[in-house]
């Protein structure tokens, strides 16, 4: 990236959030590897719905277990019987 000086801070930001983030593409096959990541994590979590293109955007201060609820069976049957899935 390009340094400029007239927007330091921002890039410096912004560098700091890239170091930070993660992305996995396979989030089922990828379990093991996105729990071992999110360990004594706090921070913020986009989840993305290929079926309808929308996002899901939560946080938490504790994002291994946060995260590790939407891999629990109870999750998705809960869900089912909502208006929303």
């Amino acid at each position: 990236m390009k340094n400029n000086n007239n927007s330091n801070n921002n890039l410096q930001d912004l560098l700091i959030f890239e170091e930070s983030a993660f992305v996995y593409n396979d989030p089922l096959n990828q379990r093991d590897q996105i729990l071992k990541d999110l360990n004594n994590k706090a921070g913020v979590y986009c989840w993305f719905n290929n079926l309808n293109c929308k996002f899901y955007i939560g946080s938490s201060i504790n994002l291994l277990n946060r995260v590790n609820d939407y891999y629990q069976d109870h999750y998705y049957k809960d869900k089912k019987k909502s208006k929303y899935c």
